[in-house]
């Protein structure tokens, strides 16, 4: 995605400069409103009034008085007291409360940090998230913050990292239980029937499945995560057809042989006809989620855009390779998850692996 094309919007934040306090406090002598201030500046008329309440000074003078009428014996001088703005006291105002951010976060300075931070994200084709990047950071020997704080300094543009290389930000879409599902062929059993184990993620053997499409329809990759522990597989066919599904299955079988259903309990797709092809036997369950809802297969839509990261939309399918697949699945199954503790998907699935079937097997 472009820069153009993206709906994350752009900090218009901007700190004021010197040079620009003295300009306001020059227009305040002369008068100026706050809007006609902020208009010439090009600043908001907000930061101008702002800006005048922390620069606000309070100065005197004398003021003659002369007789009057009725007082005609009153006379000498009194003092007045008005407020104004002073550049150089907005500016002192300015640097403390720089300093005072800075003396909160005095491990963000430390040589290189930043710099490393930059580089895991930026140097990698944008494909390593926060979380990995610090996981690094902290491996390295660097005094590291926090990955909140992190995300923080991204998004007040303290580190060369900006939203956009970001891997993956939450994103909130509507559920979509106000569309009708009710005319919408379902193709085996409903995610209803799904065990208690599979929902809660308590057992390990139960996976999610969808598609990803490439340009013109042209190639079709399935992908596969495991509840639990998120491990991922993908499978790249030519075209996009409902018997990719059954070659799948062939594909794990042949590859765990007589393990095969000690790792796959149940697999639950979307409810798309590319898999309307039903491989459920008496010991892998298939189940479907409701149309138009994706959030209900949520670990899947989550490794499909991590995988977005490396095959763009609208990418020529066709023209990747099996090693090209392979290395990527064992590329994101690499990442260190954050709800494994740091560990990666790939080491916690070869703990579980050998444990449930006793050896060593190969490995996604």
């Amino acid at each position: 995605m472009s820069h153009h094309q993206c709906t994350t919007k752009e900090s218009k934040y901007q700190r004021l400069s010197h040079e620009k306090r003295i300009k306001i406090e020059s227009f305040c002598k002369a008068g100026w409103s706050q809007g006609r201030i902020a208009s010439e500046i090009g600043i908001s008329k907000s930061t101008v009034c702002r800006e005048l309440r922390r620069g606000k000074a309070t100065q005197a003078r004398e003021v003659k008085i002369k007789p009057t009428f009725e007082n005609h014996y009153e006379s000498g001088v009194r003092r007045e007291y008005f407020a104004v703005y002073v550049a150089d006291l907005g500016q002192a105002h300015a640097d403390r409360n720089v300093e005072a951010r800075l003396k909160r976060c005095q491990v963000a300075f430390e040589k290189g940090y930043a710099d490393f931070i930059d580089s895991q994200i930026l140097g990698s084709n944008k494909t390593v998230s926060i979380y990995t990047a610090n996981i690094r950071a902290k491996e390295a020997g660097f005094k590291t913050v926090c990955d909140r704080t992190l995300y923080a300094w991204v998004h007040k543009g303290l580190l060369g990292v900006s939203k956009m290389d970001l891997l993956l930000t939450v994103q909130r879409k509507p559920s979509g239980k106000g569309k009708s599902t009710e005319n919408k062929k379902i193709y085996g059993d409903s995610i209803e029937l799904r065990p208690k184990e599979a929902n809660e993620r308590t057992e390990f053997g139960h996976f999610e499945g969808d598609s990803i499409v490439g340009a013109n329809h042209k190639g079709h990759i399935i992908t596969l995560v495991e509840r639990q522990l998120r491990i991922g597989f993908m499978f790249k066919f030519d075209e996009m057809r409902a018997e990719n599904i059954a070659a799948v299955k062939e594909i794990l079988k042949n590859r765990y042989g007589q393990d095969f259903y000690k790792i796959f309990r149940s697999i639950t797709f979307d409810n798309g006809t590319e898999f309307s092809n039903n491989i459920q036997d008496e010991q892998l369950r298939i189940y479907y989620a409701h149309p138009y809802s994706s959030f209900e297969r949520g670990s899947n839509e989550n490794y499909n855009g991590i995988v977005r990261r490396y095959i763009k939309k609208g990418a020529d399918v066709t023209a990747l390779t099996d090693s090209d697949i392979e290395r990527i699945n064992h590329s994101i199954n690499s990442l260190p998850r954050k709800l494994l503790g740091g560990k990666t998907a790939l080491q916690a699935f070869k703990d579980k692996v050998a444990k449930l079937c006793g050896k060593t097997l190969q490995i996604a």
